[in-house]
C-alpha cells in the first residue's frame, strides 16, 4: 500500500505518467507491476511507460524516429534527431529540455500554456 502512495505521489508530479524504472524504485517490481495491472490500478501505455488509472488519457511523447511505437493513450511526435543539448533527466525519466519543449509545443500548435509553464518550471541537471 505504502508503495502505491509513492507511485501516486510520484504519478501526480508527472501528468500521471511512470516510467518501469520509477515503479521499480517505488517498490513495484515485476509481479507487483502485472498485479497492479490486473487490479486497473495502472495502465500501461507502452514499453517501460504506464499511468494511474484515471490521469489523462494521452501522454505527449517526442521521441527519435527508430524509437517511435506509439500505442494506446500516446500521441508520439517523432524527431530525426535530438542533439545532446536538448536532453535532460528529470527524477530518471529521459525528457527534452525546457527550451527544445516549447520549440517542439509551438511547431505542433498545441497552445496549452500549462505544458509552457511546466517547461519553464523544468530544471536540468
Amino acid at each position: 500500500m505504502e508503495d502505491m502512495r509513492a507511485v501516486g505521489e510520484l504519478a501526480g508530479e508527472q501528468h500521471g505518467a511512470v516510467s518501469t524504472a520509477q515503479l521499480d524504485a517505488c517498490g513495484l517490481d515485476s509481479r507487483a507491476r502485472h498485479r497492479a495491472v490486473a487490479a486497473g490500478v495502472i495502465v500501461r501505455l507502452a514499453i517501460g511507460v504506464y499511468k494511474i488509472n484515471g490521469a489523462p488519457d494521452a501522454v505527449e511523447f517526442l521521441v527519435p524516429r527508430e524509437c517511435r511505437g506509439g500505442g494506446c493513450g500516446l500521441r508520439v511526435h517523432s524527431t530525426t534527431t535530438i542533439a545532446a543539448h536538448d536532453r535532460v533527466r528529470v527524477d530518471g525519466l529521459a525528457c527534452t529540455s525546457a527550451t527544445r519543449t516549447i520549440i517542439d509545443l509551438a511547431q505542433l500548435g498545441i497552445s496549452d500554456l500549462r505544458l509552457v509553464g511546466a517547461a519553464l518550471g523544468m530544471r536540468s541537471t
